[in-house]
């Protein structure tokens, strides 16, 4: 079952990540290329995490999927509805901060002698125990993932209200609640790591990766093949849907 989710989580990301870059390709607006960037970090995670399930966790595995998953996507993810919805005086001091403590954190993991590293798997889970790491490492990605879920949650929940109380655009009501909803579950899922049920992290980060997608997806009114991102780079030529399209935008 561990390969199965983590295949199916890196294939759903990859795919994500790819149709948020297209829409920054396409409308260049700077939250659109931090969220990419954070699935990319998801993506990578879940590419660990698909190999490890496959040969057995490595001291290298467990960097990247620690490092990319719990101290740089989630976060990265919050810090792109910062870009998306808040003036520039909090985009520098989301990066600022942002930044200074992903890059602590990332240092930290790699830092970490391999000896201090347990790989065996957590009570009930087939990842190794994250417990096992030095406290102001997994202190660092509480508050990372804490922080990013809030604003990501925060943002897509004001959103939502925001186009419900004008009574336009429903669509993006539906999408936003999705967003919401996803990230919700995404960050559940490791707090349920901490209170005995490991099992459930990567079927949560899986449900909510996907959740999140169908909410992005969803922002756009219409879903058919000419105005899907990256799929409407090959709908055919010459259809008139095509014709003055733009590239949806979440909230």
């Amino acid at each position: 079952m561990s390969v199965a989710l983590s295949l199916l989580a890196a294939v759903v990301t990859y795919l994500f990540a790819a149709a948020v870059l297209d829409q920054y390709l396409g409308r260049r607006r700077a939250y659109q290329l931090v969220w990419s960037i954070a699935l990319c970090a998801f993506a990578i995670a879940f590419t660990a995490q698909f190999v490890a399930a496959l040969t057995g966790w490595s001291v290298l595995l467990f960097r990247l999927w620690y490092g990319f998953g719990a101290l740089y996507a989630v976060p990265l993810l919050g810090l792109g509805s910062i870009y998306l919805l808040c003036p520039r005086w909090a985009k520098i001091a989301g990066t600022v901060i942002a930044l200074e403590l992903m890059f602590w954190g990332f240092a930290r993991i790699y830092g970490v002698e391999a000896a201090l590293i347990d790989l065996s798997p957590a009570a009930g889970a087939t990842h190794p125990d994250t417990q096992t790491l030095p406290p102001d490492i997994r202190s660092t990605a509480v508050l990372l993932n804490s922080l990013g879920t809030l604003v990501l949650f925060a943002g897509a929940a004001w959103s939502a209200l925001s186009f419900w109380r004008r009574r336009t655009a429903r669509f993006r009501v539906v999408s936003n609640v999705l967003i919401a909803a996803g990230a919700v579950i995404a960050g559940s899922a490791g707090s349920l790591e901490k209170f005995g049920y490991p099992s459930l992290l990567y079927a949560g980060n899986m449900a909510g990766i996907a959740i999140i997608f169908l909410g992005f997806l969803r922002s756009n009114e219409r879903m058919d093949a000419a105005h899907l991102p990256v799929v409407r780079r090959f709908h055919r030529r010459g259809s008139p849907t095509l014709a003055g399209s733009t590239a949806p935008r979440r909230g």
